[in-house]
């Protein structure tokens, strides 16, 4: 195969250098097998989307519910970091708001919107993986992606985070490689524009707009072009400024400033401190093991395409932009050594990018060293076998998923099974104008139910952090509750929904015992038993139940004329 003829730009504002993104490093397809390709992967991610739509109605974990809470909160016309808050820039509350604003509020329209949120992602991995090598590449990365960010144990089928990094962090990728080719100022722009919305919505996002910067100028090293390197990147970081001054300017207007950087430094600080190195990797060794456990040969596959991309004719900045990207996208998963499963979707990308390297390897090495012109549709069908396989290994997860069943494994006994039929039982005896109080860090009850809280303290977890602050936060729940005078309480007996750091820590947890018990009545509760299904006790029958696990939910609703 002969490589595309280089031609020496005319004009250093607009134009590439001499490494520019070529369709392939080969000879391009023909039109025709290009139709094929995207014809198979389409037909794959059909599957997946089907897959999606029986995951629906899959209720919450606390998380995507505090995330969910936020956004309708925004909507509301509630103030970030002043009526609410999270450790995370002001793009994930706006990304929240408009999904719920165009799917609904409710556990079916969110993750509706992130599976559009993924399809999107797909859609961009394809296209840059395109630009990339060829249409055959860009077939596997989306077929390897879409199955990859549906894993079980990286919180696959929720509406985490970290969907709208990985998507916004493609699109800039996929505008990068479109500017290298076009050298177009607006294309280098909108990238930024991405790179900035995936860092808006976690911080981890900036690794994403790392590579992809080093990507760009690492391209412009071989023919050597300063001019248009620092024309070109200095464009890119314009967008990305620009877009995070839009949401920042927005949160100091609205008087947010010192609560923001209170999120966004100071609790991060502790909460990056929690973990000690070894316990962090005993978390990182179990988490891969979950999550590699039912794909193992496409982690093979991209664990061969990492080494063989060296050996390709592609060119040197592909070897070095791809391999740095693995490095910095594992770094994403890295903060706080918690290695959260759901963490690892932000992995995702680098792994399919580094499958579709391994097909077109195959094939450019075969042709290249070997004179065989089949060795990458003997790969491309290879990895088909294995993605049929990946996919019947998992068929009832995927076509018959058992909710209760996937949410105790993925996460354990945290109340998440619990949570929707509590707020059902709520939503059933509630009346317009009423409030309830968490007591836990369970915010998806009040997404649930949709009645507000009395205090903007939704994390009551977040109290236990050793810090001043937080702590004089107790105080102020108290007197919130005690002023608002909740229609309803939910007292959460779980420790992780409370995350006490010591005995003294539970004096607020004692209190909202003592202020049920004088001021609600007895609803009933949600039961979490050890290896059986979770009872549900209501009405009467609760005055005498004693629940059978350690954990459990206990419902109460305000006593009439108090």
């Amino acid at each position: 195969m002969s490589k595309r003829k280089e031609t020496k730009p005319t004009n250093t504002n607009t134009a590439r250098t001499a490494a520019a993104v070529s369709t392939s490093e080969s000879a391009p397809s023909k039109p025709i097998s290009q139709w094929v390709y995207v014809g198979i992967a389409a037909i794959f991610v059909a599957i997946i989307i089907m897959a999606r739509m029986n995951l629906l109605s899959i209720p919450f974990e606390r998380d995507e519910g505090s995330y969910s809470l936020m956004g309708q909160m925004l909507l509301e016309g509630k103030k970030p970091y002043t009526y609410f808050y999270e450790m995370k820039l002001p793009g994930l509350f706006y990304c929240y708001a408009a999904v719920a604003a165009i799917f609904g509020k409710t556990i079916e329209g969110m993750h509706l919107g992130f599976m559009v949120i993924t399809l999107i992602s797909t859609v961009a991995i394809f296209l840059a993986t395109k630009l990339l090598f060829d249409a055959r590449a860009g077939a596997v990365a989306a077929i390897a992606f879409s199955i990859l960010s549906l894993n079980k144990y990286a919180s696959g089928f929720t509406a985490q985070a970290e969907h709208l990094v990985v998507m916004w962090a493609l699109l800039g990728i996929y505008s990068i490689l479109c500017a290298m080719k076009t050298g177009k100022w607006y294309d280098f722009f909108a990238a930024g524009i991405f790179l900035g919305m995936s860092f808006l919505v976690k911080q981890s996002g900036a690794l994403f707009a790392l590579a992809a910067g080093i990507f760009m100028v690492v391209s412009y090293l071989k023919p050597l072009n300063i001019k248009a390197m620092l024309i070109n990147g200095t464009i890119l970081v314009a967008g990305f400024v620009a877009i995070t001054a839009v949401f920042l300017v927005s949160v100091y207007v609205q008087g947010g400033w010192s609560e923001m950087m209170f999120w966004l430094i100071d609790i991060p600080n502790a909460y990056a401190a929690g973990i000690p190195f070894d316990m962090g990797m005993k978390l990182l060794k179990g988490s891969m093991n979950s999550i590699t456990q039912e794909y193992m040969g496409l982690w093979y596959l991209a664990g061969f395409g990492a080494i063989l991309l060296w050996f390709t004719s592609a060119d040197l900045y592909k070897k070095v932009g791809l391999s740095l990207l693995l490095v910095l996208a594992f770094a994403t998963v890295s903060p706080g050594m918690r290695f959260y499963g759901h963490y690892f979707i932000q992995l995702m990308p680098a792994i399919a990018l580094l499958i579709a390297v391994f097909v077109y390897a195959i094939g450019d090495i075969a042709e290249h060293k070997f004179n065989l012109k089949i060795g990458g549709t003997i790969a491309f069908v290879l990895f088909l076998l294995i993605c049929v396989s990946t996919i019947s290994g998992q068929k009832g997860y995927y076509f018959s998923p058992n909710q209760f069943e996937i949410l105790r494994q993925v996460y354990g006994d945290n109340p998440f099974v619990e949570s929707k039929p509590v707020a059902d039982k709520i939503k059933s005896l509630a009346k317009a104008g009423d409030q309830l109080m968490v007591w836990g860090s369970e915010p998806q009850l009040s997404f649930y139910t949709q009645l507000p809280s009395p205090t903007r303290h939704t994390f009551i977890a977040v109290t236990n952090v050793q810090m001043e602050k937080t702590k004089s936060w107790k105080g102020e729940i108290q007197k919130d509750v005690e002023t608002a005078k909740p229609a309803f309480m939910v007292i959460v007996n779980h420790p992780f929904s409370w995350q006490f750091k010591s005995a003294e820590d539970q004096d607020m947890y004692r209190w909202a015992y003592d202020y049920a018990n004088k001021n609600y009545d007895l609803v009933g509760f949600a039961d979490i038993i050890p290896g059986a299904r979770p009872a549900y006790v209501w009405d009467a029958a609760a005055m005498t139940y004693k629940p059978k696990g350690e954990k459990y939910m206990i419902v109460f609703k305000r006593k009439a004329g108090i």
